[in-house]
């Protein structure tokens, strides 16, 4: 569990090194396409989904990327560390849920996942996801050239895990400003 020294900021152009070397970690390469380094810059420039990098003792470690369909959905698309199974997930995770249901007033967070990725599934279900069904064969991972199925979570804000954390938690990440 991580305490002193973790914060959340938005990533800029200069982020981009940091997160296509995420991408390239084995841990990640087997549950996630690496993006285009350009379709990822236009991303950071247009603001079309918000990618926040995780800092430990300002040092880059994670990459945090929330999409917001509707007002009342926020799509959590991407939690990556640098290291994987120390805390950080975890930490994240728990920002974001308090972050979709006190500051931005969404009634639902869903996010899909390679159904292959087990450490990602169990923190999910850990936090109070619903395991809402699955898209057969709706991954296509471009390095091995296998399909595997993906699983659909759920969180709404009525969940009684929502309530219990958000009743509970204590904020540990400090958050850039620029960043709410």
């Amino acid at each position: 569990m991580l305490k002193k020294g973790c914060s959340l900021r938005l990533a800029t152009e200069e982020d981009l090194p940091f997160i296509l070397s995420l991408h390239e970690k084995e841990h990640v390469r087997q549950h996630l396409n690496p993006p285009r380094e350009d379709v990822l810059r236009e991303i950071i420039k247009s603001g079309e989904v918000s990618q926040y990098i995780a800092e430990l003792d300002g040092t880059a470690a994670g990459l945090l990327v929330l999409g917001y369909p509707e007002s009342w959905l926020m799509d959590l698309r991407r939690i990556i560390v640098e290291h994987p199974r120390k805390g950080l997930g975890r930490e994240i995770m728990e920002w974001t849920v308090d972050h979709a249901f006190r500051e931005k007033s969404v009634k639902r967070i869903s996010l899909e996942v390679p159904a292959d990725n087990t450490n990602a599934r169990r923190l999910y279900e850990r936090m109070g996801f619903t395991l809402e069904g699955a898209f057969r064969q709706g991954y296509f991972n471009k390095d091995t050239g296998a399909f595997s199925n993906l699983c659909i979570y759920g969180l709404l804000e009525s969940d009684p895990r929502s309530i219990d954390l958000l009743e509970t938690r204590e904020p540990r990440v400090r958050v850039d400003a620029r960043c709410r």
